[in-house]
């Protein structure tokens, strides 16, 4: 769901700042009535009438730089506390800005309350050395309430301010928990400590000082500045937290309710949205949980690890690894991917070729699997392949060759299945279904790959080839490569040496994969996310806001009502 902010403060007081002095006087003479007194015939032309129309206009005109001077307080005390732009800048490696924006923040405001308090000292003849004790100063927040001529008549820009002055701070932004306790404003409900209209404020004294915040802003421009600083900056980073937040969450919408909740832990590896993404896919193989499949755990990390050194990613990685369990037998740590890594590189896939092969290896075990028949573990599987290499195979036709021969052992017809169930028959005592069983163990049994080579030991090197190719298991091609290697296609149930050189690159790309940290911007923007996503500060800012967002979905059919009223001013 987007997110939905509607300040009408602002909006309010943003218009009020619009409408001009004639047509606040001619509200004003609305509201005295069309008769209102013996000069209203001529005010426009009278000298007397006309005088008593400057101290009202110059009256609007300050109450104009008092709004003015509360919300370009509002606004520097909101610029304070730009979070998201920190966070922002954090996630790109940068921090020169988040300093610079502190620094013009805090000169911005310091400059801004001179003026209006150079402003006011020079309209009241107040000097720096005032305490503040005189009833109409109101320097300080803790000073008395003004005198009555300092209070200012209402007028209706004033009144659209109202709601603002009123708002009462619960604790202070240094109380006790993340901002003193939340923020309350009166008449709108919300969080703890706010009271509707008409009600009775916080006990404690916080009534007095909402109400003495609100009387002194309106007639001293200083306090409004304060006051409206204050404002900002608090509401400020709670907005920004609750945005971030909101972000952090909606980052792994995708996958929360999968997941049954946020995942995190992806360290640099991978984000921690992607750590979802892992434990869902794992788990559509291996079944279980997605939580339940931890990625500190060797295997899903393993597998991530390789995904990301391949280019494939972390999610493809870990569920080719789950895969390789659940078909091949593959163990998932390094050792075994020690041997499987060797054979890829003696079969000709070596550095970013490393995936492909893997992906072959498992898509030989899942059809293996999934043909009902026996199974083949990853490691026999690759071992093979390499070995089919080392006898004049092409490095792009190992798959098409290793399947071809499984299938003529496997399938009803083929004369390699004829072979093996006779064979088998002759070690079992006759038990035909016995013996069909184990020849559709095909590849996957040594014993298969071993009483074909047996039997076909009599044929000479070329003989076997054309056999072979009759079959339509290898190419002529093939099989004049393999007689010139003087390799046999058949013999290939050695064991992969581990004593050549491929050994040692596939122990150093395991090590490589296994010791994979990841980068560390992917880091800084984890802990960040998972700062926001959980942490107690932003679940509370974000709290806040849902109340916020709530009650304003609750009055927005009141904006119909406001809307009709301002175009009747116009």
């Amino acid at each position: 769901m987007a997110e939905v902010l509607i300040d009408i403060d602002s909006i309010a007081s943003k218009l009020a700042q619009k409408l001009g002095p004639e047509i606040v006087s001619e509200i004003s003479k609305r509201q005295k009535g069309a008769g209102g007194g013996s000069g209203s015939g001529n005010g426009k032309t009278g000298g007397s009438s006309g005088g008593g129309e400057k101290p009202k206009k110059k009256e609007l005109t300050e109450n104009q730089k008092r709004t003015q001077s509360l919300g370009e307080g509002y606004q520097a005390g909101a610029d304070a506390s730009p979070l998201d732009q920190d966070s922002s800048e954090l996630r790109s490696g940068r921090f020169s800005g988040i300093i610079n924006r502190k620094i013009q923040s805090a000169r911005k405001f310091k400059d801004t309350t001179k003026k209006e308090w150079d402003k006011y000292k020079i309209k009241t003849g107040k000097s720096e050395n005032d305490g503040g004790n005189s009833e109409d100063s109101g320097h300080g927040l803790g000073g008395g309430a003004p005198s009555p001529n300092a209070k200012s008549k209402y007028n209706i820009l004033e009144v659209k301010e109202a709601r603002i002055m009123n708002l009462y701070l619960k604790g202070g932004l240094g109380g006790s928990g993340a901002f003193g306790g939340g923020v309350g404003i009166p008449g709108r409900g919300g969080s703890d400590g706010s009271t509707p209209i008409g009600g009775t404020p916080p006990a404690g004294g916080e009534d007095k000082k909402s109400g003495a915040l609100g009387r002194m802003s309106a007639a001293i421009g200083p306090l409004a500045m304060g006051l409206g600083a204050v404002v900002g900056a608090g509401i400020g980073i709670i907005s920004s937290m609750a945005g971030m937040h909101q972000q952090a969450m909606q980052s792994q919408e995708g996958t929360l309710g999968a997941f049954g909740g946020y995942a995190s832990g992806g360290g640099g590896i991978v984000r921690n949205a992607e750590v979802g993404q892992i434990g869902i896919s794992r788990a559509r193989v291996l079944g279980g949980s997605a939580a339940g499949q931890d990625f500190d755990t060797e295997g899903s990390k393993l597998g991530a690890q390789f995904g990301v050194t391949q280019g494939i990613g972390g999610t493809a990685g870990a569920e080719l690894f789950a895969k390789l369990n659940k078909f091949g037998g593959f163990q998932e740590n390094e050792s075994a991917l020690k041997k499987i890594m060797t054979d890829g590189i003696r079969s000709g896939f070596g550095g970013l070729r490393q995936a492909e092969f893997i992906q072959q290896v498992s898509g030989i075990s899942e059809n293996a699997y999934n043909s009902g028949m026996g199974i083949q573990s990853a490691g026999q599987v690759s071992g093979t392949l390499s070995n089919l290499r080392d006898a004049g195979i092409r490095d792009n036709r190992l798959s098409s060759v290793y399947s071809a021969m499984n299938d003529n052992m496997t399938k009803d017809g083929g004369q390699m299945n004829s072979m093996l169930v006779a064979h088998h028959m002759q070690q079992n005592g006759g038990d035909y279904l016995a013996a069909m069983a184990a020849a559709e163990e095909g590849m996957g049994s040594q014993a298969n790959t071993a009483a074909i080579n047996q039997m076909t030991q009599g044929m000479d090197p070329k003989t076997k080839a054309i056999w072979l190719k009759k079959q339509g298991i290898i190419t002529a091609t093939e099989g004049q490569n393999s007689v010139r290697l003087g390799k046999d296609v058949m013999d290939i149930s050695r064991q992969t040496s581990t004593n050549d050189q491929a050994a040692d690159y596939g122990r150093e790309a395991a090590q490589a994969v296994s010791n994979y940290g990841g980068q560390r911007h992917i880091e800084h923007a984890n802990a960040l996310d998972q700062e926001a996503a959980l942490g107690d500060a932003f679940k509370t800012a974000n709290d806040l806001q849902d109340k916020i967002f709530k009650m304003m979905i609750d009055r927005i059919k009141d904006l119909n009502g406001i809307v009709t009223d301002l175009k009747a001013l116009f």
